[in-house]
């Protein structure tokens, strides 16, 4: 029973530690993208490859920068056509990137 209990502290213990590390100093950009139902997001810190989250009521996703391909989680086909459409373009690719780097660049 005790060994139980020191599990489940152990295992809250690195939870917190886990929540620790994650959200200190993080940074988020939330990108201006005229996107109807969702907001697209790149955030500091994050893991490669370079990539923007997409938010929204029907949409929890990652999407690949360069392929526009999603890569975890899951996007409705609205959102993800709006968002796709909106990152096609040379001035916003080029905005993402120069975001992704800014936030994620390490020396």
């Amino acid at each position: 029973m005790q060994a139980n209990i020191l599990n489940q502290e152990f295992r809250v213990l690195v939870f917190v530690q886990w929540l620790h590390h994650i959200f200190r100093n993080v940074a988020v950009a939330s990108l201006n993208a005229s996107l109807s139902n969702c907001k697209i997001y790149v955030y500091a810190g994050d893991h490669n490859p370079p990539h923007f989250h997409l938010r929204g009521p029907n949409s929890r996703a990652l999407v690949d920068i360069v392929t526009l391909e999603v890569i975890a989680g899951q996007a409705s086909r609205g959102d993800l056509e709006e968002a796709r459409t909106w990152a096609s373009r040379a001035e916003n690719q080029a905005l993402l990137i120069a975001e992704w780097r800014r936030l994620n660049e390490r020396e």
